[in-house]
């Protein structure tokens, strides 16, 4: 799936995960070219820096999707003291590509 991580959270809890000092460089994944998340409702970075990443189907660099269906999230990802640049995927999401109802995105 991902090119670099895949995280999934325990079952029916919701989910925050922080990154700090990622650098990810030319990956590439079906998938999250850098990272595939699973239900995470709270993602922050920091200080990382994401370059020339690529996905096949979606999320350049990061996918985060939604496999419990039955809850309704609002996903929140910040982005501090972070970059991210020349990331595509084929169908949605060049940098970022979200299954959840909502998305709060901080820069």
């Amino acid at each position: 799936m991902s090119g670099c991580i895949e995280e999934y959270p325990v079952e029916d809890e919701d989910y925050e995960e922080s990154f700090q000092d990622i650098k990810a460089y030319d990956n590439y994944a079906q998938y999250g070219g850098v990272m595939y998340l699973v239900d995470k409702t709270n993602v922050t970075f920091k200080n990382s820096q994401f370059q020339r990443n690529y996905a096949s189907q979606n999320g350049g660099t990061i996918s985060i999707v939604r496999e419990v269906s039955s809850k309704s999230y609002v996903a929140k990802v910040s982005l501090i003291e972070s970059e991210i640049t020349d990331s595509t995927a084929v169908n949605n999401g060049g940098v970022i590509s979200l299954g959840h109802d909502r998305m709060i995105l901080n820069i």
